[in-house]
């Protein structure tokens, strides 16, 4: 499929996409990537005064471990280079109802671990 990209941003999904997927898989865009796209401006209040500062994709969001000290790499996820977002691809493909899913992927990265093991479960 020629017209096929890496992004998951760009997808048209529908069922071509969804039979190649399933046949070929899909770039997670994780290699050699410094997530600079995932740049997002943050701010708190430290002893009254506003201190803003940014917050990046964490690449140990790739991976979970469990409690026995098992680490196990979470294939399921792309990130966006176009959007700077991550992605839960079968929740794209299937129309899962997660913000992993949204058409403007998940960016909180404040909160990226709680909310993806919340997926999982």
């Amino acid at each position: 499929m020629k017209y096929f990209r890496d992004d998951p941003a760009l997808w048209i999904i529908n069922d071509t996409t969804r039979d190649y997927i399933s046949l070929h898989g899909f770039n997670q865009n994780i290699d050699g990537n410094n997530f600079l796209k995932s740049k997002r401006l943050c701010s708190k209040i430290v002893r009254g005064t506003r201190k803003s500062y940014y917050r990046h994709l964490p690449p140990s969001l790739f991976q979970t471990k469990f409690v026995n000290g098992q680490i196990l790499k979470r294939k399921y996820l792309a990130y966006s280079n176009s959007t700077g977002c991550l992605y839960c691809v079968p929740c794209i493909l299937f129309e899962g109802k997660s913000s992993f899913a949204s058409t403007t992927g998940f960016c909180n990265w404040k909160k990226g671990e709680e909310k993806l093991s919340m997926h999982e479960n």
